[in-house]
């Protein structure tokens, strides 16, 4: 409906009787904003294969036929694997069942707006036709080659560079190298995606064969992993006291000097492989729900071994209620977001806005301050204003507040703010003030992740049960098995309407765990153990007393199993010992499922 009436509002330009100039400038004219609202509205569709170990592409030879193969590399040796790019959701719904038909069941629809990622300049050096054989020997010699994928187009560029001025001598040096056509352009960096071995067969120069006229802020093959921007699966920290590297064409005239790389969501928490070689509980509860569904026929060890493996991908194919709940998760809203006003707003888009920190430069919220004394200070440094700025926030914000469970400070001390982390400590405990609305956002966990860890452990060493508000930013719930999970448990929930809060304190907590350096301490397990025996007492009951919740209980089994023995292994992967992953696996299970299902758990 929105293109067809934009393309009627393009007709009328066409057609208004004007002379020709003036039609033309009409024309113009009315293209400007047109491209605009597409480009404001644009959401782009992958289809997410899944997550592999040391993947080659002769692995998914046969997705061939259904769009291009590409990945990202992740923690380790992991991969993510691709097919395809399309802005035509129902184009990319069918090639999903294909690529779930060829024997990938796990694959799914991945969704990426344009607000997500931020303008870059790169040069195109090609445009490729993926039906067809590619020779790559001439494209793959190019330093930080980049793809755009559309249907069956795809495009090679060159980059990235933080404005079209920097690409002047690269692109020089490319035309006269053999790429005679080569041009500059600005693209959404939600699109971009790194060509390497994987998808050229072609290893890498050990020496590049082109010199390219690189800026010194720009990307290297070195350091592509460290300065690719956010939206195509890294969150690169700038270093604590650095101005944000370039790699955005915005400025600012009010102060903020070159705005942050917007990170919207975080992607940080990588699906991992389950050990086979761990015993668990999680494990032998797994196998036991497999073997009541027939799909699973081996010992009860507790080892998530090929066959458990086997059994849990053949249940999630043949499980007519599991697909059903897999469809639901591609579209479910996790809930807790703080409800947004232009504060809150502001702050969530304050690395991509000139406007962001012009709303809170015009408000006298405490928090709004803090956010300007962040800004003066990642900019310009440690300065009288940064001091006046947050020393008023803090008192503002404890005024008649009590801060006990919080790390001991007193607010009506005046401090000078000497580094960054003191900055950030200060900002998080405004966001953990009794009674504090707004949510620390996103970017600033993915931007700051070593200051993040030290304010969050201040925190667990004041042994109190404050933690600062923070949104939901995606620690565990972009895992396809989690994400069923939710679904499941959402339907069991008898809540007609969910509360907000409660969800967004326990993604706070989430974030804690997420970021835990020491394991839990006893009382906490034990806290733990009685909730979950407790649970699982009355949802058998509850499961006893229709065939119908008893369906529901098998598959809310198998993605809760699935699901701890995911994050046992993300805490392992972290130098957890297994006990201690365990506990905080579960800790972290009951902030995703634990308010959905507080009707089993109440004494």
């Amino acid at each position: 409906m929105l293109k067809y009436t934009q393309m009627k509002l393009f007709y009328i330009c066409v057609n208004l009787k004007k002379p020709v100039m003036r039609i033309i400038l009409n024309i113009v004219m009315c293209l400007i904003p047109l491209s605009y609202g597409w480009a404001q509205n644009d959401i782009y569709y992958t289809v997410n294969v899944g997550t592999f170990v040391d993947a080659q592409r002769s692995d998914f030879q046969s997705l061939r036929a259904y769009g291009f193969i590409y990945d990202q590399s992740i923690d380790g040796d992991l991969q993510q694997i691709y097919v395809g790019g399309t802005n035509d959701r129902a184009a990319a719904a069918q090639i999903t069942r294909q690529v779930r038909d060829t024997g990938f069941p796990g694959a799914y629809i991945q969704e990426k707006l344009t607000t997500e990622g931020n303008p870059v300049a790169v040069i195109q050096i090609a445009t490729l036709d993926t039906r067809k054989p590619i020779t790559w020997d001439k494209y793959a010699q190019v330093p930080n080659l980049f793809g755009i994928i559309r249907g069956s187009q795809l495009k090679l560029v060159q980059g990235v560079y933080a404005n079209i001025a920097e690409t002047r001598t690269p692109l020089a040096d490319l035309r006269r190298q053999g790429f005679g056509d080569a041009f500059s352009k600005i693209v959404n960096s939600i699109y971009l995606f790194p060509v390497d071995e994987f998808e050229t067969g072609i290893a890498p120069p050990k020496e590049p064969l082109f010199e390219l006229g690189l800026n010194q802020n720009n990307t290297t093959t070195a350091n592509r992993q460290q300065d690719t921007p956010s939206s195509y699966g890294t969150t690169g920290a700038t270093p604590s006291g650095m101005t944000a590297r370039s790699g955005n064409t915005t400025t600012s005239t009010t102060g903020i000097g070159t705005p942050l790389p917007p990170i919207n969501r975080l992607s940080v928490a990588k699906v991992p492989s389950i050990r086979s070689d761990v015993k668990r509980r999680s494990a032998l509860e797994l196998q036991k729900v497999l073997k009541q569904s027939g799909t699973y026929s081996g010992s009860l060890d507790g080892y998530y071994g090929p066959a458990t493996r086997a059994a849990y991908q053949q249940f999630t194919e043949q499980n007519r209620d599991l697909k059903k709940y897999r469809i639901l998760a591609d579209n479910l809203s996790l809930g807790g977001e703080i409800a947004d006003d232009r504060i809150q707003t502001a702050i969530n888009q304050l690395p991509d806005q000139m406007d962001a920190l012009r709303t809170l430069e015009a408000s006298n919220s405490p928090v709004a301050r803090a956010y300007i004394a962040y800004t003066r200070f990642v900019n310009n440094g440690p300065s009288a204003e940064v001091d006046g700025l947050m020393n008023t926030a803090l008192r503002e914000t404890f005024q008649r507040v009590n801060t006990a469970g919080m790390p001991r400070f007193d607010p009506e001390a005046t401090y000078t703010y000497a580094s960054l982390e003191q900055v950030i400590k200060h900002l998080y405990y405004i966001h953990a003030a009794p009674g504090m609305n707004y949510a620390a956002p996103c970017w600033i966990i993915a931007r700051h992740p070593e200051e993040i860890r030290n304010v969050q452990r201040q925190f667990r060493e004041a042994g109190g049960t404050t933690v600062p508000r923070t949104q939901t930013c995606g620690q565990f719930t972009e895992w396809p098995a989690i994400r069923t999970l939710l679904a499941v448990a959402r339907d069991m929930n008898p809540a007609s309407d969910l509360d907000q809060n409660r969800l967004a304190q326990a993604a706070s907590l989430r974030t804690q765990y997420f970021y835990a350096e020491e394991p839990l301490s006893e009382d906490m397990e034990r806290v733990l153990a009685n909730w979950e025996r407790r649970l699982w007492m009355k949802a058998g009951e509850w499961a006893a007393e229709d065939p119908i919740h008893q369906r529901l209980m098998r598959v809310f089994k198998v993605s809760y199993y699935q699901s701890l023995a995911l994050m046992e292994d993300y805490f392992m992967n972290n130098g957890f010992p297994a006990p201690q992953a365990k506990t905080l696996a579960l800790a972290t299970q009951r902030t995703l499922v634990g308010y959905h299902l507080e009707h089993f758990t109440r004494y």
